[in-house]
């Protein structure tokens, strides 16, 4: 179905998982519910088809275009949408399951992910300026050089996420959590030495017990889970005057300010 014109058509709950989608025509078309597993939509202009209620984890959408859609409470666990265009205040990702999917160097201006989950999501090199991330959930995420300038980032959660060159000029991180807190006397590799139930239970005590509500966390194995249970990486970051940090909060001295 590669290159396919499906104008208009009606696909309501319809199985394509795994189907070849690559550079065809969905104007108009109207695929609530349907099942997209895997379902390769490359280089795809979505921006005025129906997708409510789609599946869509491990589908590839690199390049497409799904600016100002209504996506909120869609699955796209490990989705593909490097280079994807979602830029728009009209774009609504609230409460969106995005954990293990790929947004390098996506187009994420002013897209509403209020309460998203985004746990080990990679967003390198993305465009994140005057995004509403206000309450998502970014355990582990990978923010390495994104653009947060003017981002809501307030009460976000962001233990272990790579936020290293990001641009944090004008953003608003207030309550948010960037730090992993240790039980007092505790050693720096006290998270490292637990095992089992033990180690849940531990960090079910911290604010990561939020990434444990996203499924995918809560089904990783301890080797896959540790290296995310360290404070968010902020070497380089660049903020300014406006930037809003947590209450109390010690700005790292690997960080740059960026007087304007």
């Amino acid at each position: 179905m590669e290159s396919a014109d499906m104008g208009n058509a009606v696909l309501v709950g319809a199985d394509l998982t795994g189907a070849n989608l690559r550079n065809a025509n969905l104007e108009g078309a109207d695929l609530r519910g349907a099942n997209l597993y895997a379902a390769l939509l490359d280089r795809v202009d979505l921006t005025k088809t129906v997708m409510k209620g789609a599946l869509l984890d491990r589908a590839s959408l690199i390049g497409s275009q799904l600016g100002g859609l209504d996506l909120r409470g869609l699955q796209m666990y490990e989705a593909n949408l490097s280079g994807a265009d979602l830029s728009g205040t009209g774009t609504k990702l609230n409460g969106t399951a995005l954990s293990f999917a790929d947004f390098s160097g996506a187009a994420l201006q002013g897209v509403k992910l209020k309460g998203a989950l985004l746990n080990i999501t990679r967003l390198v090199g993305a465009n994140l300026n005057i995004a509403d991330m206000s309450g998502a959930t970014l355990f582990g995420a990978d923010l390495t050089g994104a653009d947060l300038s003017g981002a809501n980032l307030s009460g976000a959660m962001l233990i272990g996420a790579n936020l290293s060159g990001a641009d944090l000029r004008g953003a608003d991180l207030s309550g948010a959590v960037l730090l992993l807190p240790f039980p007092e006397d505790a050693s720096s590799d006290y998270y490292e030495n637990l095992t089992g139930d033990a180690l849940f239970v531990a960090i079910a005590e911290t604010p990561v017990l939020r990434a444990l509500y996203d499924p995918v966390i809560l089904e990783l194995n301890e080797v896959r889970l540790k290296p995310h249970l360290k404070d968010a990486q902020l070497n380089g970051v660049i903020h300014n005057l406006q930037t809003k940090w947590p209450d109390g909060f010690e700005i790292p001295p690997g960080a740059i300010l960026f007087i304007e």
